[in-house]
């Protein structure tokens, strides 16, 4: 967008470079090909730049630093193709291979199709847009403005020995981050508005979405996997006894403690001015999964996200700012929201029939061997696709903790170019998909809490309700349920520890209501997601 790019496929990872000026930090082409004497397509090499966002979740330039930082390392092409299964801290996330140019040239395209958007968009329609946001914001002349997007025209024959100021490339950003963002320019860092603005697209630009218009928020909820935990069993073998862990297993640890804290943090900074600077009962509900490790990570993230001050503080004797704020929760066998421990005899029998299929039989006659290989190190009897999980999590916590795991786990598994203990995680993650795979069991799982999310947002829309963000502290099975109703979980893996959904209910100022669906994982940064379909009344 901001590059007005196509996405050429000659692009390599040293196409755009991360600079850092006095003020700010920026990203830009590598090469301006008014120095390089035009040596590639002008239209795709012509300069521009794209300003941070520091304190948002959606900071371009972050984006595209945790882009490259997942390349393979052995591939120089900026587009690589997606692996098809990894982990948020795997070292790369893309095979040594390269996209290829069909599948670049059509990739709106099946975009469009895929998000079933109002239209069919080609690649041109990222430049158009960008152009677009631009020209109709009237403060660049023609001149400066195809300096950046390489448009031509039988008067603007000379823009080439013109060059555009780094200040006037600035608010070009700027003035396309308020767009995308939904406010308004800074009118002080802003040039006077041009009056002589005439730049036909003759692509139909990107509909910008509706989150990046002018809007009051309404309403939010959440839910989040509790933090960094134990694990929640110990392998016979293991010669990690449960003394490693001070408070027994599945318990919450402090690096969980802390990840909570960060979040509750990271929260009051979002919703600044939208929930009270202070605590207020009304405006917030918090309910958990009866799990200690859940409510710890609730009362945790409120200690973040409500510090008293003021009149809140209640003992001024205490080394840290805390207040008790309630946590509501029911017993397991009774919550098919959260924990998901209520008895659904058709999801059993769905469950079932999946595990009977061929698929999974073809599975496990593959896996035999290795089945049989960890069953004997780990001392765990009959392992299968259904319980192989608890080994991976114990020695994904026992590696996370900085443990010495057992020496065959870290070995590599016969041809297979992976550990066994890679190999283990990449068996968990299929399971755990299996979890969810097909509509009716995704419904089952996801629907009481989607349910209760729509309910919510019903309510805060009729002014039926004060109550300004609803938290669920959860695990991560009731993330991916959420997801999995939401149809955004059919390729995902176990979120990670503190990993949240959140739903922001908004309204614009024409007064009709959208949802913004957006994913945080272990980052500072929330993603917004597009829910395929009309899965929710409001979108």
């Amino acid at each position: 967008m901001y590059f007005f790019r196509r996405g050429a496929e000659n692009m390599t990872k040293d196409t755009f470079i991360v600079k850092t000026d006095p003020k700010t930090k920026y990203m830009t082409k590598e090469m301006d090909e008014l120095t390089k004497n035009h040596c590639f397509n002008d239209k795709e090499n012509v300069t521009a730049i794209m300003p941070e966002q520091p304190h948002s979740p959606f900071c371009p330039v972050a984006a595209f630093q945790k882009y490259i930082s997942k390349l393979h390392p052995k591939c120089n092409s900026l587009w690589q193709r997606p692996l098809g299964s990894f982990y948020e801290d795997s070292a790369s996330w893309y095979c040594n291979s390269p996209v290829g140019l069909d599948t670049l040239a059509q990739f709106m395209n099946k975009l469009s199709k895929l998000c079933s958007l109002s239209q069919v968009y080609t690649n041109h329609s990222i430049r158009a847009t960008g152009a677009t946001i631009l020209t109709e914001s009237r403060y660049f002349a023609d001149a400066q403005i195809m300096s950046v997007t390489g448009h031509k025209s039988m008067s603007s024959l000379a823009i080439y020995n013109q060059r555009t100021s780094d200040k006037a490339k600035f608010q070009m950003g700027q003035i396309i981050d308020a767009a995308m963002n939904g406010r308004d320019p800074d009118a002080n860092a802003l040039p006077a508005p041009n009056q002589q603005l005439t730049l036909p697209s003759p692509v139909q630009p990107l509909a910008l979405p509706t989150s990046a218009r002018t809007s009051i928020m309404a309403s939010t909820s959440q839910v989040y996997r509790h933090g960094d935990r134990s694990p929640v069993v110990i392998y016979p073998t293991d010669k990690n006894k449960v003394d490693k862990w001070p408070q027994g297993l599945g318990w919450l640890t402090k690096k969980g403690m802390l990840m909570h804290y960060n979040f509750g943090q990271w929260l009051r900074k979002r919703y600044e001015g939208f929930l009270n600077s202070s605590y207020v009962h009304t405006e917030i509900e918090v309910a958990s999964s009866n799990e200690d490790r859940c409510l710890m990570s609730a009362y945790c993230n409120l200690a973040g996200l409500y510090p008293p001050h003021g009149d809140q503080v209640w003992n001024p004797n205490l080394q840290i700012d805390w207040q008790p704020i309630p946590v509501h929760t029911r017993p397991k066998k009774e919550d098919n929201v959260i924990n998901m421990g209520e008895n659904c005899p058709r999801y059993d029998q769905l469950y079932q029939e999946t595990m009977k299929t061929k698929e999974i039989a073809q599975e496990e006659m593959r896996n035999k061997d290795f089945y049989k290989f960890v069953g004997q190190m780990s001392g765990m009897d009959h392992e299968n696709i259904s319980n192989i999980w608890q080994i991976a999590d114990t020695l994904f916590c026992e590696k996370a903790h900085n443990l010495t795991v057992s020496p065959w786990a870290d070995q590599k598994w016969k041809q297979e170019n992976m550990t066994v203990y890679e190999k283990l995680r990449f068996l968990d993650s299929w399971q755990f998909r299996l979890l969810y795979s097909g509509l009716e069991k995704s419904r089952l799982m996801g629907g009481p809490i989607l349910g209760e999310f729509v309910q919510q947002m019903v309510a805060a829309s009729q002014n039926k309700t004060n109550t300004k963000m609803f938290m669920y502290s959860g695990h991560d099975t009731t993330v991916a349920a959420l997801l999995s109703a939401l149809n955004l979980f059919a390729n995902g893996t176990s979120p990670p520890y503190a990993a949240s959904v959140i739903v922001e209910l908004h309204q614009n100022s024409a007064g009709k209501y959208y949802v913004n669906v957006l994913y945080k994982n272990t980052t500072d940064t929330a993603y917004l997601l597009t829910v395929p379909g009309n899965y929710l009344p409001f979108i």
